[in-house]
């Protein structure tokens, strides 16, 4: 069971979604649910996910659809950076726990291993996700407007800020720069990783400048790039190196500050110590090569960094809520 999520809570629904001059905020109209406790039972099997990235290759594009109604998505945990966008559909989006309306056009910025699932009311449901690695954006120097992107996601962010509801005109921009995306992804052409890059920044920064016309302001605007800068240069570090024995001495050398400092860094941006960042790209790993069926849990365990079974089933657990990657339901 991830911690917190006890059977039969009681969640309040309810979002905050700029929207102009019809901005909805947290707490307006908020519908109280029991969830049943086998539909919570169903929500502590992580998901298996398929997407693995590195510098060379740092963005994953997805499209997908889910035909039947009812249907919950277990929860997904990754490395990564995640932007996507609903083009059809309703039903829930759960973050951190906590539950909110998700309408067609609803846009989702998650943080790197940023607890989320979802539910399928209306059908079909129709997605575009677009998940990435942060440190790519350091190509265009880590100044104000890269760090202001990249607080944009921050897991310090309170769970409602994860979820917008774009205006008409927004949402077309949007929508054109998603399946743009996808389309430059399925290609094999000539700059394909420029264009895709060019694509992603370009609707991210029109995003955050809309949300600024409409007064938005988040509380993750105090981590600048003295915060960013140590983090970035140690995640591309610990990808690097988290099959080898990694001490934070180490980390802390390789980006130029001291272990304290380091520690600070990740609590502000990650909201997570970096030895939690290198069990998730560990076991992330592990679950790539779990997919090879001549493979060995014992042999993949050791091969990513482990140095015992009962570590790499605690690890496992932590940090996906199961032990059983194998058994992990995979993503739609």
């Amino acid at each position: 069971m991830f911690p917190g999520y006890a059977p039969g809570i009681w969640m309040t629904y309810g979002a905050h979604f700029p929207l102009g001059k019809n901005r909805v905020v947290a707490g307006q109209s908020p519908v109280m649910e029991k969830i049943p406790r086998a539909r919570l039972e169903l929500l502590t099997e992580a998901r298996k996910h398929e997407v693995h990235l590195d510098d060379e290759n740092p963005i994953h594009v997805r499209r997908g659809v889910v035909t039947a109604p009812g249907s919950v998505d277990p929860p997904v945990y990754h490395p990564y950076l995640e932007f996507g966008i609903r083009l059809k559909g309703t039903g829930h989006l759960f973050i951190e726990g906590l539950p909110f309306e998700r309408l067609p056009y609803d846009v989702y910025l998650g943080g790197i291993n940023q607890v989320h699932w979802g539910t399928t009311q209306t059908v079909p449901m129709e997605y575009i996700t677009v998940y990435f690695l942060p440190g790519f954006l350091s190509d265009w120097g880590v100044g104000r407007d890269v760090i202001g992107i990249l607080n944009r996601f921050s897991n310090s962010l309170e769970p409602k800020h994860h979820l917008i509801r774009p205006d008409r005109k927004m949402r077309n921009e949007l929508l054109k720069g998603f399946k743009a995306m996808h389309e430059e992804f399925r290609s094999d052409e000539f700059g394909k990783q420029i264009r895709l890059r060019t694509l992603l920044v370009g609707m991210l920064v029109e995003l955050i400048r809309w949300e600024k016309r409409n007064g938005a302001s988040y509380n993750a605007s105090m981590v600048t790039s003295d915060d960013w800068q140590p983090v970035l240069k140690a995640m591309k570090y610990i990808r690097a190196h988290c099959a080898e024995t990694v001490y934070g001495r180490e980390v802390a050398r390789e980006v130029g500050v001291s272990e304290t400092r380091l520690k600070m860094a990740f609590s502000r941006t990650l909201k997570m110590p970096w030895v939690k960042y290198l069990q998730i790209c560990r076991v992330h790993r592990a679950e790539m090569l779990l997919r090879q069926p001549d493979r060995t849990v014992a042999d993949v365990a050791f091969e990513v960094g482990f140095q015992s079974l009962s570590h790499f089933y605690r690890t496992c657990r932590a940090v996906t809520g199961t032990s059983d990657l194998r058994r992990a339901p995979k993503q739609s």
